[in-house]
């Protein structure tokens, strides 16, 4: 069954509107969280459920970005956002719909918001998907529930496999420098030299330009720029349906599992809301900066879809946490089967990546001989839980091995940098001396001693089995 929210209205769209940035990567997220379906075991449960209830799936994978935007009014609102995105509200989520009876979920049982078709009730759906204004669309199902779970995951684990192997290698080619759309100018017209953008810089001088540019820096990023290519390329605007939310009181009492207990439900409305706002906003930006993004981010625009840590390459690792979600909806998020590995970068038999090592991940930092930072340097694991602890004590957790069967001395670090280690599914492994031999054939092996945490510290779960796997470098 559909309900209307109550606490919605035309001062909250407003306040978003004049909010400070867009919350970017909302698209991308959609795109993740809907692609993971498809690389889920044939046969698993999950397939037709997220097909039957996509509108939910989706809404949750953009949601967690919903109270950034909103937070420019309501400053509680951005905590909100910072903790929808993160393994412990995944998981008490999981836990509520457990205690909801959601693990029990059959295909013959689903509640699924009928289709009746017909000229009134297709204008009905076009504004539904088009005219944010209106009241946001519940589903009270178990099936809502379990796929606005499943999206709430996918963007979660897209941002740290996107911030670990993608955006690295758009910052080590420049191209985010250059990404905010006040170069706009420079794409217009669409192809022709001199451009808008050079009579102004002609006229102004480079320093003012650049300074004019500047003022767009609040939605200046990667993730916007590539949501602008995703919608008029991959995600057509018709295929993002009307969101709909399961009901506010589940998401309240997740986040009171948390100890978020003043995030009412009018909070988490806005935060829905917000969510609904920036998906409108993002495709009026896909009309404006298509042109701009093409021209001047080439390496991003060809590679952020099947690309390393790209939409398809994250989409993977999503499905393996989908499996260990939907087990832990099953069985209790404590009582849930083993974590296993559900991503490795290189992958597996991997050939030609680069000779050289780079330990410093920051998003502008210089390495080694002055070059920045990219993901092929580097190698990554993401397991299917987070660990909840700072791991100073698992040494021998990771191993790697040169191809005459030496152990290399290493460390390992939560990736990306920004992610906390409460909560972070994925570890970067550094060798100490910072170099791996070219055209080398290296061996990688992750240990049980790997675990994730679960309530109390004898409820850890240590992995399933362990992972062995080679990849081989290229040239130096």
């Amino acid at each position: 069954m559909i309900r209307t929210a109550k606490q919605t209205g035309l001062v909250i769209l407003l306040l978003i509107m004049s909010a400070e940035a867009f919350s970017a990567g909302m698209t991308s997220h959609a795109m993740m969280g809907d692609r993971a379906r498809f690389h889920l075991p044939p046969g698993h449960l999950l397939i037709p459920l997220l097909e039957a209830h996509r509108p939910a799936l989706i809404a949750g994978a953009m949601f967690p970005d919903g109270g950034y935007f909103t937070g420019s009014g309501f400053p509680g609102d951005r905590d909100l956002a910072e903790t929808a995105h993160w393994d412990g509200f995944t998981n008490a989520l999981a836990g509520v719909a457990h205690d909801a009876g959601c693990g029990e979920l059959k295909a013959d049982a689903w509640d699924v918001l009928p289709v009746l078709g017909g000229t009134f009730d297709w204008l009905t759906n076009e504004l539904g998907r088009e005219a944010v204004a209106i009241p946001l669309r519940y589903g009270e199902s178990c099936g809502y529930l379990v796929a606005f779970l499943m999206g709430i995951a996918a963007h979660g684990m897209g941002d740290e496999v996107w911030d670990a192997l993608f955006e690295p290698t758009v910052y080590q080619r420049n191209e985010m420098q250059k990404s905010s759309p006040g170069y706009t100018l420079d794409a217009v017209p669409p192809g022709s030299d001199p451009s808008v953008g050079t009579a102004i810089r002609e006229a102004l001088g480079d320093d003012a330009f650049n300074a004019l540019a500047g003022g767009f820096e609040v939605i200046n990023g990667v993730e916007y720029a590539m949501d602008v290519i995703a919608i008029r390329d991959e995600f057509a605007w018709e295929e993002v349906p009307a969101l709909v939310f399961p009901p506010m009181d589940y998401l309240v009492e997740a986040f009171k599992r948390v100890g978020k207990n003043d995030f009412d439900e009018l909070a988490v409305q806005r935060a829905a809301l917000g969510a609904r706002m920036v998906v409108a906003a993002e495709r009026v930006s896909a009309v404006l900066d298509y042109v701009r993004v093409r021209e001047q981010m080439p390496y991003s625009v060809h590679n952020h879809v099947r690309g390393s840590g790209g939409i398809e390459d994250s989409a993977k690792f999503i499905a393996g946490y989908y499996q260990h979600l939907w087990d832990r909806v099953v069985n209790g998020p404590d009582e849930a089967g083993k974590p296993f590995i559900v991503g490795v970068h290189p992958q597996p038999g991997e050939r030609g990546l680069p000779a050289t090592v780079c330990a410093n991940s920051g998003p502008f930092s210089n390495c080694e001989d002055d070059k920045r930072p990219e993901a092929d340097r580097y190698i990554y694991v993401s397991m299917s839980g987070s660990m909840g602890s700072d791991y100073a004590e698992l040494s021998d957790a990771f191993a790697v091995f040169d191809e005459d069967g030496n152990k290399l001395p290493v460390k390992f670090s939560t990736l990306p940098s920004w992610a906390s280690p409460m909560s972070a599914h994925g570890f970067r492994i550094e060798l100490l001396d910072k170099k791996l031999k070219p055209n080398h054939r290296y061996t990688v092996a992750v240990t049980t001693q790997l675990y994730d945490r679960r309530g109390p510290e004898d409820a850890n779960a240590k992995l399933a089995a362990p992972m062995i796997w080679h990849f081989t470098t290229g040239d130096e």
